[in-house]
């Protein structure tokens, strides 16, 4: 028989300060004063758990398309199942809804739907084991913690430009519970709440809307009000917005240093593959593609940041020859050590293929750089927004100059690659 909190008490915890406890717990995902949509009637009206309450929870799950509302439900049901046996079934439910999607997805039938809700059902289950830590007296180790806050950044990734995966994210680096993610915190709400402004009218971005002021009022409040204050501005919803966007720009990464980035990023790639001359010449200028003329380098976008780092890397190990000094032979370039299905993509027959690729190669040397590097979770973090943001302008400038249409490239090669490498690390 499990033990469940009254419909009371539950409300009382989640309309509680910041102070009581970690903002994915304390904080209700949508207050009081929003729209809220229906839900489980055991979350609701505190009637005793059904039977069935995971599979029960599991299809409210898959019947929320908005995230937000997903999210309150992961919590409201933690919070309601407040055992520990009650929660392991909810974990192991979430688990379980992940490998179905899993399949789903491999399945012979998969498509960008199916993929959507395994990204969809892999954020839900990475939101409850973090909030789950924070509930029933256990304490996770510090590496426990960092991996589950690392799993649902990553997850929240994988869901693009979602605001509220976004405010989940701030939540869960907040500097009130994690020290050294102040500017990491501030990136992330400062991105939720701009994207939400730009949602359409609805109740959705009531809701967004509703929870973002109230971190504004509450948990920043908390974090920002002492320091508002010695600057001699009066602590309100604006002046910690401002604040927050200041911490936000201090951590991006500028445009030069991504520049150096993939440009080192795909020079030491290329010298530690010991990629040969004829792989580097297919990647520029591939044989037997048809593209506009006009094109210098087909498999890449004029002008997107990252690309061009990119082409100038390759270009840089193709010219390695004209600046050798006294030298015999190619000091560079011993056995090729380029894996053969890479090799074999860039000169396969179709451009698709070809392009794919370029993708794994750039995904590959993005990874070794971050390897080399060995940043932390907040390093990270910054670089994978800085090459999300490029990636965006990239696909921007792919649309704009119509390499779909003319090109037949749906996506950006090295844009693609980066995004991947940025993952996987």
């Amino acid at each position: 028989m499990f033990r469940f909190l009254p419909h009371a008490a539950l409300l009382s915890i989640l309309a509680s300060s910041a102070l009581a406890g970690p903002p994915l717990v304390c904080h209700p995902w949508i207050p009081e004063d929003a729209p809220r949509p229906p839900s489980m009637s055991w979350l609701d009206d505190g009637a005793a758990i059904p039977e069935d309450w995971e599979a029960e929870a599991v299809r409210a799950l898959d019947a929320a398309a908005e995230t937000l509302v997903r999210m309150d439900i992961v919590q409201r049901a933690l919070i309601r199942l407040s055992d520990s046996a009650g929660k392991g079934r909810f974990l192991a439910a979430l688990d379980d809804r992940v490998r179905r999607a899993e399949e789903a997805a491999r399945g012979a039938a998969a498509d960008r739907a199916a993929a959507a809700r395994l990204d969809r059902c892999r954020f839900d289950h990475s939101l409850a084991v973090a909030t789950a830590r924070y509930l029933g007296g256990e304490r996770a180790s510090r590496q426990d913690e960092a991996a589950s806050v690392a799993r649902l950044k990553a997850c929240a990734a994988a869901l693009g430009d979602d605001p509220a995966a976004l405010l989940a994210v701030a939540r869960a680096t907040t500097p009130l519970m994690r020290t050294g993610t102040r500017e990491e915190h501030a990136q992330a709400f400062v991105r939720a709440y701009d994207l939400a402004a730009g949602m359409p009218e609805g109740e959705g971005r009531k809701r967004m809307q509703s929870v973002l002021a109230w971190d504004l009022e509450r948990l920043e409040a908390y974090l920002l009000d002492a320091e508002i204050q010695k600057t001699g501005a009066k602590p309100g919803s604006e002046s910690r917005l401002a604040t927050l966007r200041t911490l936000a720009r201090a951590s991006e990464v500028a445009e030069d240093e991504l520049n150096r980035f993939i440009f080192l990023a795909v020079f030491e790639g290329l010298m530690s593959d010991s990629v040969p001359d004829d792989v580097v010449e297919q990647v520029l200028h591939p044989k037997g593609i048809k593209s506009n003329p006009a094109r210098d380098f087909p498999n890449f976008v004029y002008a997107c940041p990252i690309c061009s780092p990119a082409v100038e890397a390759f270009r840089a190990w193709a010219g390695r020859r004209s600046f050798y000094y006294g030298r015999k032979g190619d000091p560079y370039v011993s056995e090729c050590r380029l894996p053969e299905d890479i090799r074999a993509s860039l000169f396969a027959d179709a451009a698709a293929e070809r392009r794919a690729g370029i993708q794994k190669l750039v995904g590959r040397f993005v990874v070794r750089r971050f390897e080399t590097l060995r940043l932390n979770d907040a390093e990270l973090a910054r670089w994978r927004e800085a090459i999300a943001r490029a990636s965006k302008r990239g696909a921007e400038l792919l649309k704009s100059q119509h390499y779909d249409t003319q090109d037949g490239m749906e996506k950006c090669p090295s844009c693609e690659g980066a995004i991947s490498g940025r993952e996987d690390k």
